[in-house]
C-alpha cells in the first residue's frame, strides 16, 4: 500500500513538471524581458519558471516566467545575490 501512494505521488509530481515544463516552453520564447527596477509593482499570481545561477559569487541575472492575476504571462529579469562565498577573501 505504501509504495502504490509513494508511486502516485511521484507520478503526480512528474506529471506536473512536465506540465510545467510544456507550458514555459511554448508561451514564453517570444515573450519580451522586461528588465526589474527598484520600486517595480509585480502582480504575480503563478510562478511558471525561475531561472538563475546562485552558484556564483555576487550578483547574477535571474529570470522568472509569471502569470498576473488576469492570466497574462510576463518574463521578467533581475539580479540576485549569489551564494558562493569568494574564495579570495
Amino acid at each position: 500500500m505504501k509504495y502504490t501512494i509513494a508511486f502516485s505521488m511521484l507520478a503526480a509530481l512528474s506529471t506536473t513538471q512536465a506540465f510545467a515544463q510544456d507550458e514555459v516552453t511554448s508561451d514564453t520564447h517570444s515573450l519580451p524581458t522586461e528588465q526589474y527596477h527598484y520600486g517595480m509593482k509585480v502582480d504575480v499570481a503563478k510562478v511558471i519558471h525561475l531561472s538563475g545561477n546562485q552558484d556564483r559569487a555576487g550578483l547574477t541575472r535571474s529570470v522568472m516566467i509569471y502569470k498576473d492575476p488576469q492570466g497574462e504571462v510576463h518574463k521578467l529579469q533581475y539580479l540576485i545575490e549569489g551564494t558562493q562565498q569568494n574564495q579570495n577573501g
